[in-house]
């Protein structure tokens, strides 16, 4: 019984990351972009973090935008300035994130818009194109 138990969870929480990671209720034939990558998980305030993407699987269309944004988890209505950038043909792209000197320490969201992750079938049950960085005071 515990073993199937066990199987059971193991199972749930791959489901949960699977939906998580490849938006499960996106259109069917919808590109979605790779995953987020940082240059560093932990910035301090006055510097900068890269944030990138490689080349999607897919198609994921041209003339697209994406646009930035830091949002602190601690005082939630302390954001950074958008920053808009090109995505290539492939879905990639690369674009720096300027974290302003008096933004504050604790954990922080990169929030991309603009990809299909926005587009989504039914309402707020895909995943957002975003990822997680910690900044150090």
């Amino acid at each position: 019984m515990t073993r199937i138990v066990a199987v059971a969870s193991v199972l749930a929480v791959v489901a949960v990351v699977a939906c998580t990671l490849t938006a499960c209720s996106a259109s069917p034939g919808d590109c979605l972009p790779e995953p987020l990558e940082v240059s560093s998980t932990t910035v301090a305030p006055g510097e900068g973090v890269i944030v990138s993407s490689p080349a999607a699987a897919c198609a994921t269309g041209t003339d697209r935008t994406y646009t930035l944004v830091l949002h602190s988890e601690v005082l939630t209505d302390t954001s950074t300035e958008p920053v808009v950038t090109d995505v290539a043909a492939d879905g990639s792209f690369s674009t720096e994130i300027p974290v302003p000197s008096a933004f504050p320490g604790g954990p922080a969201s990169l929030v991309v818009s603009g990809s299909t992750f926005d587009e989504c079938s039914d309402e707020g049950s895909c995943a957002a194109y975003q990822t997680e960085v910690e900044i150090r005071p």
